[in-house]
């Protein structure tokens, strides 16, 4: 394995590069706010100099299997991250307040790639889970559920905003 990434990074540091970015902006990157939506787009353009690079070098190589999934990678790059984005962007944020809402936690495992963030929050209404950090996890997982006031972009499911009403005060 390490002979093989060793060989890769010598063919293509240009690749070995784009890929690191690419793990660096996911973990980074927050759950929340304007700079996960930015967090996003970024991982999304990040797939475009991998395509270019792979074009040009095409001459150097008798595969093409791997530019069959670079192009997939590209396609994949701009329906799930950057169209989505975009278009919260251009459309702004929507609001809801409810107390209706499910917290889930995700387990690490070897198969998991999704490095933001493992707690997630559940809203029926909307039939959308979005990202949340574990102090806000922690905030929300209590008896009784609090009522809380999100605003959010609805197109790429992620939490502009999320406020906790404390209903404990008398």
């Amino acid at each position: 394995m390490r002979e093989a990434l060793f060989e890769w990074l010598q063919q293509s540091p240009l690749l070995c590069l784009l890929a690191i970015a690419f793990v660096a902006v996911e973990i980074l990157t927050p759950s929340t706010g304007i700079h996960a939506l930015y967090g996003n787009i970024l991982a999304g353009l990040i797939a475009i100099p991998a395509v270019i690079e792979r074009w040009h070098s095409r001459h150097k190589r008798d595969e093409w299997l791997s530019d069959l999934i670079l192009w997939l990678l590209l396609g994949a790059g701009l329906y799930l991250y950057i169209i989505p984005s975009s278009r919260d962007l251009a459309s702004g944020s929507q609001t809801l307040t409810t107390a209706d809402y499910r917290l889930h936690k995700k387990h690490r495992s070897r198969h998991s790639y999704d490095f933001r963030s493992r707690y997630r929050l559940e809203i029926p209404a909307i039939r959308t889970t979005f990202r949340i950090d574990q102090k806000d996890y922690d905030r929300l997982d209590r008896t009784p559920a609090p009522t809380i006031h999100i605003e959010y972009w609805p197109h790429s499911h992620t939490l502009k905003r999320l406020d906790i009403q404390d209903d404990t005060t008398p």
